[in-house]
């Protein structure tokens, strides 16, 4: 029986897909399997992937036109998963899981019975796998794993170190930092369908926030992820970024799918982001980081004006569903009836 289905969306990744794969194999519990979903490389991506699939029968390898996005990469890795699996991961390619990351994170699960998600801290390594800050990147870690802002009364507030990453704080800001440090549960994954292409590449936080309406997302306060830096990666780039957070921002602050107050945290939220984006621009002015500072400050300015702009222009019009055939969700969802919410 497999218990967990992994999918790795990969498109010319031939330089670092190998060590994803053995992360994969090197895991200390079996029970799972592997669906590496090239998506159009043309690069020896197929090649690598095939050779680790003749070797093992639980990898298969998908291959299909460049979709252009991960989301409808993983959508299809999605698509192709054993009927059987109780839980679903999503590895990048560029990264790698440390040996014991699906055991960790299924004994969390075990320990949370209503929670839909659990996932584990990442730490950042370059392109040999070295940590990319020996002396500062751990405590940069710590801080962005654990130290986690939500909306609460009107008010921004800290969670402590133990509470999970619902609703309310995942509206202020994407704190899972990969989709490889997170296993989600396949019910509520089923609940809450695809990845939604419209808002790539931010679709994985799009995704979290659809899944804590459905319960928490509990966090492992441990490393499981290794997630590489490397100058290929999106989330470096600039103007792709602002408007896929606008895309985000605008989709959650004018669905239909939520209640009144959770459509007034989430412009919270908003408030939270634009004025956090502010805050590193003028310390990093004060620190003499002067480019930085105008790149914090663009960012802020033109990221806030897409939404405005999105949100005028999207009112009242039609909005992508937060969760699979739902007309509104208020409150968590016990995993007993998830599949089909009133």
């Amino acid at each position: 029986m497999t218990d967990v289905s992994i999918v790795i969306p990969v498109y010319n990744g031939e330089r670092f897909l190998s060590q994803a794969i053995e992360s994969v194999l090197q895991q200390s519990s079996p029970d799972w399997e592997l669906i590496v979903v090239d998506d159009g490389s043309t690069d020896g991506t197929y090649r690598i992937a095939e050779a680790y699939a003749r070797q093992d029968p639980r990898i298969r390898v998908i291959q299909q036109p460049n979709s252009g996005s991960c989301g409808a990469a993983r959508n299809r890795g999605m698509r192709e998963c054993s009927s059987e699996s109780t839980y679903v991961a999503f590895l990048d390619a560029d990264d790698f899981w440390y040996p014991r990351a699906l055991a960790s994170l299924l004994q969390a699960m075990a320990g949370s019975e209503q929670a839909v998600a659990t996932y584990g801290l990442p730490r950042l390594v370059d392109t040999a796998s070295g940590p990319v800050i020996p002396d500062r990147t751990t405590e940069w870690e710590e801080a962005y794993g654990r130290k986690r802002s939500a909306v609460s009364k009107r008010r921004f507030v800290e969670l402590p170190g133990d509470a999970p990453t619902t609703f309310s704080a995942l509206v202020c800001w994407n704190w899972i930092l990969s989709p490889g440090q997170v296993l989600i549960r396949r019910a509520a994954l089923d609940a809450v369908g695809n990845f939604d292409p419209e808002t790539f590449p931010s679709e994985d936080w799009d995704l979290w926030i659809r899944l804590s309406l459905l319960g928490d997302i509990v966090l492992l306060p441990e490393f499981t992820l290794n997630r590489r830096i490397h100058g290929e990666n999106i989330s470096g780039n600039f103007r792709l970024m602002s408007r896929a957070e606008a895309a985000v921002r605008c989709k959650l602050a004018y669905s239909p799918q939520l209640s009144p107050e959770q459509g007034r945290t989430a412009k919270w939220g908003l408030v939270y982001w634009y004025l956090h984006r502010l805050s590193w621009a003028t310390s990093a002015w004060r620190s003499g980081h002067y480019w930085q500072a105008a790149d914090q400050f663009a960012h802020a300015v033109v990221a806030y004006v897409r939404v405005r702009r999105a949100l005028f222009a999207r009112r009242g019009a039609h909005c992508l569903p937060l969760v699979a055939g739902t007309a509104r969700v208020q409150e968590p969802v016990s995993l007993g009836t998830i599949g089909t919410i009133d």
